[in-house]
C-alpha cells in the first residue's frame, strides 16, 4: 500500500532535482596531455601465481592453553578464541589491550 505524495513537497523535490543536474553538469573531467609513444618504456612486471590449496588463513589448529599440551583445537572441550600471530600483525595489534578489540564478547574499558 502507497501513500500518496504530500502535494506541499513537490515544488521542494523539483528544486533538489534541478540543483543536483546542475551539479552534475559541472563535473568535467580535465584533460590529460596526451602521452609520446616514443618517449616511454613498458614497464614489466613479475609474474605471481594465486592458490589456495593449503591456505587456512587465520585459522588456527592447535593449542598449549588449557591442557598444557599440544591440543588440536576440535578435541579440546571449552570455548576459546584464538589470535593468530599472523591475524594480529595484520590488524596491527601490538598490545593485549589492542588485541581485545577483534574478540568476541569483549569490551575495551
Amino acid at each position: 500500500m502507497t501513500t500518496p505524495a504530500n502535494p506541499a513537497r513537490v515544488p521542494v523535490r523539483v528544486a533538489l532535482l534541478l540543483i543536483s543536474l546542475g551539479a552534475a553538469h559541472a563535473q568535467v573531467a580535465p584533460l590529460l596531455p596526451a602521452a609520446s609513444a616514443g618517449n616511454e618504456e613498458a614497464i614489466v612486471l613479475s609474474p605471481f601465481t594465486v592458490s589456495s590449496e593449503k591456505d587456512t588463513g587465520y585459522a588456527a589448529t592447535e593449542t598449549l592453553a588449557g591442557t598444557r599440551l599440544r591440543t588440536d583445537l576440535r578435541d579440546v572441550a571449552s570455548a576459546m578464541s584464538v589470535l593468530t600471530p599472523e591475524m594480529l600483525r595484520d590488524l596491527g595489534a601490538h598490545s593485549i589491550d589492542e588485541a581485545v578489540a577483534f574478540l568476541p564478547s569483549s569490551d575495551q574499558l
